[in-house]
């Protein structure tokens, strides 16, 4: 949030730089954008033709959003001048091994809380809910989009199981056996986001995919990978 001009400009660049390859090889092309572009919508689940509902740019975790919808109508638009085969893919909270826990992903910070039995911070009570994919079944749908998906079309890549921040932190502690306290702290827009997001796997399914691996899984797969 703290540079989100660099964010946007960044994204972008990548995109084009990717999309002037796929045109010159005839190659299909597909961006992997957000479940961020919903915005906040009381409409669940999310399906790919509904309206979004996005935050004022006077907001700095608009930046995200805004590079990820710039790059889509990018690949929509050039897809629909004939100029490219383009697809787009809303990804929802890949979670699993090898996950980065830098920046602050929610599920990589509770397991790292429980292994380290250090309190896991719950913003504005945990009452926002999410739907977390399991990394095997992200890159499976990403094949399945490759081999399958409509040029110029939208599939959101998601579990549809829809769970509150408060209830995956219980999940940890109990999956992982762990006396870790949980930490409640204010939270702002910025951090805490919209207050649900739960994914129509529908097209995806259509395809000929579903998911195969369970949020437990996911959880055990990144604590043996910080346990080392």
């Amino acid at each position: 949030m703290e540079h989100g001009v660099t964010v946007m400009e960044d994204n972008t660049s990548a995109t084009e730089g990717a999309i002037e390859i796929a045109q010159e090889c005839g190659a299909k092309f597909i961006y992997a954008s957000s479940s961020e572009t919903y915005g906040e919508r009381d409409t669940q689940p999310l399906t790919e033709t509904m309206h979004l509902i996005l935050p004022p740019p006077t907001l700095p975790r608009f930046a995200y959003t805004c590079g990820k919808l710039f790059d889509e109508y990018l690949t929509l638009g050039r897809t629909k001048q004939q100029t490219l085969n383009g697809v787009v893919v809303r990804l929802f909270n890949t979670v699993g091994a090898r996950q980065n826990r830098h920046y602050g992903a929610v599920l990589p910070s509770f397991v790292e809380a429980a292994i380290n039995n250090t309190p896991m911070e719950l913003f504005a009570g945990g009452n926002q809910t999410r739907s977390f994919i399991h990394v095997r079944d992200t890159v499976r749908a990403l094949t399945t989009v490759a081999e399958s998906g409509v040029i110029g079309e939208i599939y959101n890549i998601g579990n549809p199981m829809e769970l509150s921040v408060a209830a995956l932190a219980r999940q940890v502690k109990f999956l992982l056996k762990s006396d870790c306290e949980l930490k409640y702290v204010p939270g702002s827009e910025e951090t805490v986001g919209c207050s649900r997001r739960v994914p129509s796997d529908v097209k995806l399914r259509a395809l000929g995919w579903k998911p195969r691996h369970t949020l437990n899984e996911a959880i055990e797969d990144l604590a043996k990978e910080i346990r080392g």
